[in-house]
Formats: C-alpha cells, structure tokens, sequence
C-alpha cells in the first residue's frame, strides 16, 4: 500500500511539473511571439523613419537648388541692370556735356 501511494503521489507530482512545464513552454512561446513582433514593428518604424528622412534630404536639395537658382538670377539681373544704369549715366552725362556746349555758345 505504501508502495502504492508513494507512485500514486509520483505520477501526481509529475502530472503537475508536466503541466507546469507546458505553461512554461506557452507562455515562452508567446514572449517569442511578441518579441518577434516588436523587432518587425521596430524595423518598420525605422524604415519608416529612413524613409522620411530621405523625402527630408530630397526635399532640403530641391529647396537647396531652386534658393541657389533663384539668387543666381537675381545676381544676373541685378548686374545687368546696373550696367543698364551706367550706360545710361554715361548717355545722360555726354548730352548734358554737349547742351553745356551748346548754351555756352548760345550765352557769348
């Protein structure tokens, strides 16, 4: 009888560390699984985030080259229009020289 408690209480006690195990052996599963989930959602959040910076990088080039454009046709312009001005200076300076001229020898 003895005997037959002691395997009785054995098979009970190994019944329980089997179930104990399998629970174990779940909830690992299900850590692997969520942990396995977070490394593809933070792959996706940097890929997303590199994403985002290369459309920033893209942007900050495009805005970059039309600024550069944009200030090398201002400088274009703004000489051409100085050169515009001089010459007409010099027009305006020789016609006034040759009205001189000409009221000069109008007054003697």
């Amino acid at each position: 009888m003895a005997v037959e408690n002691f395997l009785i209480t054995a098979v009970s006690k190994s019944e329980e560390i089997i179930r104990d195990i399998k629970n174990s052996l779940d909830e690992q599963k299900q850590l692997a699984t969520l942990s396995a989930q977070q490394q593809e959602e933070g792959i996706v959040v940097y890929q997303s985030k590199v994403l985002g910076l290369q459309r920033s990088l893209v942007s900050t080039q495009v805005i970059s080259e039309a600024t550069t454009d944009f200030f090398n046709d201002l400088c274009y312009h703004s000489s051409k229009f100085l050169t515009t001005i001089e010459q007409n200076y010099t027009e305006s300076s020789l016609k006034l020289s040759a009205f001189e001229k000409i009221f000069q020898v109008c007054i003697e």
